[in-house]
């Protein structure tokens, strides 16, 4: 039986919270004896955690997290600890050190490209922390761990190449989908649209790094005098409303802030747009194609071009190229998409079983002493 602790800022509605979800939800009981430290409790999933949870309300900010989750790995006492996010894995790996010495496992899972973190931050102090002062930190951290989860290979390549970890401690294991779960909720209400179609759908945080400003651009350019764009995630959207009035569609845009059940607008929707600026491995673009929803992304992120491997999976389109994707939604090429194909295609990569049985196997307290072995 392996102890394991998991730890996550928060269980906001986020897609390395979600993945935290479905692992907390799926991991086999018989194997695992399981503990969960949030930063801060509440958020979208919060309350959706398994009541045979052991819970570790942190109550602490980035700062002051090392030695609030030492305190943590101290009490749970667990064989293993993990942690995905970059700012919660630099924590978990100075905490294991200060409660455990060596002799507590750390295993990592990052949310993003670490070499793409910057983008989209434009002031100087993020220029100085995400480049050559981070690496450093996230070089000597990341080296702490016995095993770093990459959601693609493109990640494991970044770490290779920028950030020199060795080959034994990279796995990639593509993000959980639940299918039956998402069939179910995407078929459980009606159409949420009203409108006339073309109805366009985003999902996601309202963010910089979500490209939502380029998708508006697009939208406009493309030059559709019927349709609508919706966006569906949590967040301050007035900028963006106000754009989308100086555009002059904001008519035709709909802003539905964050949803319990995103899959009802992904199964009624005639595509989804993956605007980011950077990206690893969307949740969101492989719950649309388990949804059966045509998709455009932009191509050149993390690892879009693994998911969207086939033209007959999803449109890509050159990395923010605003005059290309606009082009993509005026002559609706996503209706070419064979949304079986890409469902199979997500099915064999992505399939909830598949995900927790590789989690399962590098997560278990003897997985490296088995590995040593070899």
């Amino acid at each position: 039986m392996t102890r394991l602790l998991v730890c996550v800022p928060s269980m906001s509605g986020g897609g390395a919270e979600r993945v935290v979800l479905n692992l907390l939800r799926h991991l086999p009981r018989d194997r695992f004896e399981l503990g969960l430290a949030v930063w801060r409790s509440g958020g979208a999933y919060f309350d959706q955690i398994p009541g045979d949870i052991r819970m570790f309300d942190l109550q602490c900010r980035l700062r002051t997290a090392p030695f609030a989750l030492a305190r943590a790995i101290a009490s749970f006492r667990p064989n293993t600890v993990f942690s995905t996010i970059g700012g919660a894995n630099l924590a978990a790996a100075i905490a294991c050190i200060i409660a455990s010495g060596n002799r507590c496992r750390l295993v990592v899972r990052e949310d993003v490209n670490p070499s793409t973190r910057r983008l989209g931050l434009d002031t100087l102090r993020h220029h100085l922390v995400y480049n050559w002062p981070f690496r450093g930190v996230l070089r000597a951290a990341y080296g702490r761990a016995q095993r770093v989860v990459c959601q693609c290979e493109g990640m494991a390549q970044d770490f290779r190449a920028n950030y020199r970890i060795p080959e034994g401690k990279l796995t990639v294991i593509h993000n959980p989908v639940d299918f039956p779960e998402i069939s179910r909720l995407s078929m459980a209400t009606s159409s949420p649209f009203s409108e006339t179609g073309p109805n366009i759908l985003a999902v996601g945080r309202i963010h910089h790094v979500k490209g939502y400003d380029l998708l508006l651009k697009a939208f406009a350019d493309s030059g559709a005098e019927s349709g609508s764009l919706h966006i569906v995630g949590d967040g301050d959207s007035s900028h963006l409303q106000k754009q989308a009035h100086e555009l002059g569609v904001s008519h035709r845009v709909l802003f539905h802030g964050q949803q319990r059940n995103p899959y009802a607008y992904m199964r009624n929707a005639d595509a989804l747009v993956l605007s980011s600026r950077s990206e690893a491995s969307s949740n969101v673009l492989l719950e649309a194609m388990a949804c059966r929803c045509p998709t455009i992304a932009f191509d050149g992120l993390g690892g879009i071009n693994e998911v969207v491997a086939k033209p007959q999976y999803g449109i890509l389109v050159p990395h923010l190229d605003i005059s290309a994707l606009a082009s993509a939604l005026r002559e609706r090429s996503y209706r070419t998409v064979d949304v079986d194909a890409a469902f199979g295609h997500v099915a064999g990569m992505c399939s909830l079983e598949r995900v927790v049985a590789a989690y399962s196997a590098i997560l278990n307290s003897d997985a490296d002493a088995h590995r040593n072995s070899q």
